[in-house]
């Protein structure tokens, strides 16, 4: 004995095979916008660190290099041959403090 569906059930039957496309490609739409957000967030942080990463190596040797000047003018100081000339000038490529940008 095969039971024969109702008319609800019918129904059903054809709303559950023409909805489940739909959402379906609703799903898939949301879950691709929200991949191609991520994706150009992460292209902009990579972006922003590698800025940051040059910025840093720049400040790196800025602070070395006035290291050097300092403590060559220390040690030449402390012997007493203190060479005025050669030591009145900050090196040349020492940025001045409103000059570094962050």
């Amino acid at each position: 004995m095969s039971q024969t569906p109702t008319k609800d059930e019918a129904i059903v039957s054809v709303l559950i095979k023409y909805i489940q496309p739909v959402l379906l490609t609703i799903l898939g739409t949301f879950i691709y916008s929200m991949i191609s957000e991520m994706k150009s967030d992460v292209k902009q942080l990579l972006v922003n660190q590698s800025a940051n990463q040059i910025r840093i190596e720049t400040l790196q040797q800025d602070v070395s290099q006035l290291k050097e000047f300092v403590y060559s003018e220390e040690y030449s100081s402390s012997k007493g041959k203190r060479d005025e000339k050669k030591n009145d000038k900050p090196p040349m490529s020492a940025k001045k403090e409103d000059e570094i940008t962050l």
